[in-house]
């Protein structure tokens, strides 16, 4: 699929004609790998939350960003335009798709791990990957057809539309998942729920995203946006097997149903902030004549 892919991008895809031509920001980039890996190595080695080595690794790490920070905005050719990165329409769109990875790759590890407990455990189904799998089909599938909706919704109204709906829709489902798990058709019912409201959220922000900067940072913006999606994603998958690990015991060697309840519903807060977030991202008119004349500057030069 990737190599399909690779090769109807290569053939099928228009080129840009805006070309800017760049160096690579060497420096920045380890900077911004340290200062994002360190935290992230604290919180998957779960040493406890109050650990010194967890905490350690997360002040290096906000420390190195801050770093990271300073170095970028002297630079001539940053690998992270700052100054355009906290605009509040990229910043609040980063924000939502931090939270929105929180709550979609929590749930990714929920569902399944819930779906093959067995079933002596009092709340697990017993069953296999594939059919833990075919448990999220239906909502996967779903976003083939939300996705284009939140491109009309967006096209009508504005992005932060169908961003907001998404948010909401997948919190509803997270809800609904933490008081109704206890049969294979509820959770793929409200499983896909949850996934109709991460197919309206995905495709509304690239939109965001790109209409919110100018034509010759869209890569760079897109790229920081799936950076974000991913530490998102690390942080909701961690918090969530934190929560079912703390209800382990050695008498009990499986999360109680209680624990699934509360990572739910902390991946429900998540998305539900998501919206609120999606709701306050500024409308933006135009492109700033800032913005437009410096790129054509550049690009002449």
């Amino acid at each position: 699929m990737a190599v399909i892919a690779a090769l109807a991008a290569h053939l099928l895809l228009p080129e840009s004609p805006v070309r800017v031509p760049e160096k690579v920001d060497l420096v920045g980039a380890r900077l911004l790998a340290a200062g994002v890996t360190a935290p992230l190595i604290a919180i998957s080695q779960a040493w406890g939350w109050t650990s010194g080595r967890t905490l350690g690794l997360i002040a290096f790490g906000v420390a190195v960003l801050a770093v990271f920070a300073s170095v970028e905005r002297r630079r001539t050719q940053p690998l992270v335009d700052i100054p355009l990165f906290v605009r509040p329409p990229v910043l609040v769109t980063n924000l939502a798709t931090l939270l929105v990875g929180f709550g979609m790759f929590g749930a990714l590890v929920l569902i399944p791990q819930l779906a093959q407990t067995p079933a002596s455990s009092g709340y697990g189904f017993g069953v296999d990957a594939t059919r833990a799998g075919l448990l999220m089909l239906p909502g996967c599938l779903i976003m083939l057809v939300t996705g284009p909706v939140s491109g009309a919704l967006a096209q009508r109204f504005h992005a932060k539309l169908p961003l907001a709906l998404g948010g909401l829709a997948s919190a509803a489902g997270l809800v609904m998942l933490a008081v109704q798990h206890g049969s294979q058709a509820a959770v793929l019912g409200w499983t896909t729920v949850l996934f109709t409201g991460l197919g309206l959220s995905f495709a509304a922000i690239p939109n965001l995203v790109v209409d919110a900067v100018p034509a010759t940072k869209t890569g760079e913006a897109t790229g920081l946006n799936a950076l974000v999606r991913s530490v998102g994603s690390s942080l909701g998958t961690q918090v969530v097997a934190g929560i079912l690990a703390g209800s382990i015991t050695a008498a009990r060697p499986l999360p109680t149903d209680h624990a699934y309840t509360i990572a739910f519903l902390a991946d429900a807060a998540g998305s539900l902030v998501a919206a609120l977030a999606a709701s306050l991202v500024p409308r933006v008119k135009a492109r700033d004549t800032a913005d437009t004349a410096r790129v054509a500057a550049r690009t002449a030069a």
